[in-house]
């Protein structure tokens, strides 16, 4: 009973998503409601169940619940202001649409657009703080080249399996494992998935437009640079990197030199043409060499100061020159979890960090001013019109992410997490398939893959043996690849 309860939010949160029937403003019946309202009831499932069933002070968790909202907030919604406010940017200064139409130049099939933006430039997004940055900032690029906007997402959902699965599953448990032979396990096995993610991607697309397999064999030569170079930077870089903690180095660099080699790689080698996936290019107008370079430099400013923003001695200067750091009052040091989940003496801490200079999207906002000043040239009617466009496309993301953060953070101070784990290790050796399951679940809920790398951390202590580490690695994978075949069916 108490797994059923612990379960009961995630449940009622997928219900309202997928299954619940209302009428839209035309009167049509639809399944599925807005993803704030249905984030909303699942948080006050969890603050009842927390209060009524848990035994959860109702100060506690009023408290558990703002302390994930912040979080949600800050640094994760801070980050999505500032990459949908660099996209805004490039945009009303005029150099998104030369940069669209320069790619289009150069490769102007569009399943190798797809490889080309999806993958190797959505792989370089994703490592600057992932949580669906790259799904957003890649899918955007690809309706501006024409693709339907729900066949944009889907791709790159599946072009971002090789990116996020294989940083949450490395990078970012860094905190959650210390075992050597899995970080090696991963490193090694992770890079040779993403050699399959380009062929099945080019695949999904060519099957979308009623393509053949033929279609799919004639792009062979491109996937393969396209996988072998995003495979091969991950594992090069994250053999350099281990034992940096939380350095986005690895996953950025990974996918800016898979970019760049396909790109030179597509400059050079062209596949037969064929009409069916070929752009429209009659209205392309021509361009300096000078308006090209303006038109992708702030992407490279972008990538320079991500870079410097991942150096360990930066984020220490930043930090150093500013940092706030909070204690959540009536939670942090009074919740203890005792054996088996902890130790039944060290309080968990709630404190709330206030990073700004060091943060990825400080990172982000400062090259966006970079570009608009020193390069777009933007003037203050221009300024204002990309603070409202960013406004208006993120108020109900940024809304969903606080309630659901602060859900998050309620059953992880309540219990339901541990109650969880502890329901994961009763499992014994189907263990790596339900915390497999319900990980590629969480990811789909919160629109990441790296939520769901925490379904390994409520039973640490219990599947400590390294042959379920492998199997939790590899059902994880597998499961996360059928969520998303099913996403595109």
């Amino acid at each position: 009973m108490s797994t059923v309860v612990a379960v009961l939010p995630s449940i009622i949160l997928l219900y309202l998503l997928v299954l619940h029937p209302h009428k839209n403003k035309d009167g049509d019946r639809v399944l599925g409601i807005m993803a704030p309202y249905a984030a909303l009831v699942a948080a006050l499932t969890s603050f009842v169940i927390a209060v009524f069933i848990m035994g959860m002070p109702a100060l506690q968790a009023g408290s558990a619940f703002f302390y994930g909202a912040a979080a949600g907030l800050f640094p994760l919604g801070w980050a999505f202001f500032a990459l949908f406010f660099f996209y805004h940017t490039t945009q009303t200064g005029g150099g998104l649409k030369i940069f669209k139409d320069s790619l289009i130049s150069l490769v102007s099939d569009r399943r190798l657009q797809v490889l080309l933006i999806a993958f190797s430039f959505g792989a370089f997004i994703d490592g600057i703080d992932g949580f669906g940055l790259a799904i957003a900032a890649a899918g955007a690029m690809l309706v501006t080249l024409g693709f339907r906007p729900v066949q944009a997402a889907v791709l790159c959902l599946i072009a971002n399996m090789a990116s996020t699965a294989w940083s949450s599953m490395t990078s970012r448990t860094v905190f959650l494992w210390s075992e050597p032979d899995f970080f090696t396990f991963l490193h090694h096995l992770f890079p040779i998935f993403t050699l399959f993610v380009p062929f099945f991607l080019i695949a999904v697309f060519v099957f979308m437009e009623k393509g053949t397999f033929r279609d799919v064999f004639d792009l062979w030569p491109a996937a393969l640079v396209a996988g072998f170079s995003l495979a091969l930077s991950q594992f090069a870089l994250a053999q350099a990197n281990m034992g940096v903690v939380d350095s986005r180095l690895p996953r950025m660099g990974a996918g800016l030199i898979s970019f760049i080699l396909t790109a030179l790689f597509l400059a050079i080698w062209k596949p037969q043409k064929n009409p069916r996936y070929t752009s429209d290019s009659e209205e392309i107008p021509s361009y300096s060499a000078t308006e090209v370079v303006r038109a992708w430099l702030p992407w490279g400013i972008l990538g320079i100061v991500l870079c410097l923003w991942s150096l360990p001695g930066v984020k220490g200067f930043l930090n150093g020159v500013f940092s706030i750091f909070l204690a959540i009052p009536f939670l942090n040091g009074r919740v203890v979890h005792v054996p088996p989940i902890g130790d039944g003496v060290n309080a968990m801490s709630a404190v709330f960090s206030l990073n700004l200079l060091s943060s990825v999207g400080s990172g982000i906002i400062l090259a966006a001013v970079l570009s608009g000043i020193f390069v777009l040239r933007l003037n203050g009617g221009q300024w204002g019109e990309s603070l409202r466009q960013t406004w208006a496309s993120l108020k109900m993301l940024i809304l969903f992410l606080t309630i659901m953060f602060g859900s998050s953070y309620l059953a992880r101070y309540a219990g339901l997490d541990a109650i969880r784990g502890l329901a994961y290790m009763q499992t014994g050796s189907f263990y790596p398939f339900f915390a497999s399951l319900f990980g590629g679940i969480s990811s789909l809920i919160y629109g990441c893959v790296v939520a769901s790398a925490t379904c390994f951390k409520d039973a640490k202590e219990g599947i400590s043996a390294t042959g379920l580490i492998f199997r939790s690695a590899f059902f994880y994978m597998i499961i996360l690849a059928i969520l998303q075949g099913f996403l595109f069916l």
